[in-house]
């Protein structure tokens, strides 16, 4: 019953207080990762920590309804499989 998610977007990890939202593979490794934030120095630090991990990382912002949102995608760039969790590495 507890098998890893595979297919549609799910929440993932908690960075500060950005939800990160991810697709996963088939063996249930996080390749695409979506966040949005009003906070532009964690998007930053989020996309650092995912670049270093071997994601390649589009940063934007985003004016919506009078607010200024950063959204942050990352898709699987690195060699062989993505770490199950690259917030768990040094």
């Amino acid at each position: 019953m507890n098998e890893p998610r595979t297919g549609g977007e799910s929440k993932w990890h908690a960075f500060g207080k950005v939800q990160l939202y991810a697709r996963r593979d088939a063996a249930g490794r996080p390749t695409k990762v979506d966040a949005i934030s009003e906070d532009p120095e964690q998007v930053r630090a989020l996309a650092d920590r995912l670049q270093g991990a071997g994601y390649g990382v589009l940063r934007e912002r985003v004016p919506r309804a009078g607010r200024v949102y950063y959204r942050l995608r990352a898709l699987w760039a690195g060699p062989g499989d993505p770490a199950e969790n690259p917030f768990e590495q040094s």
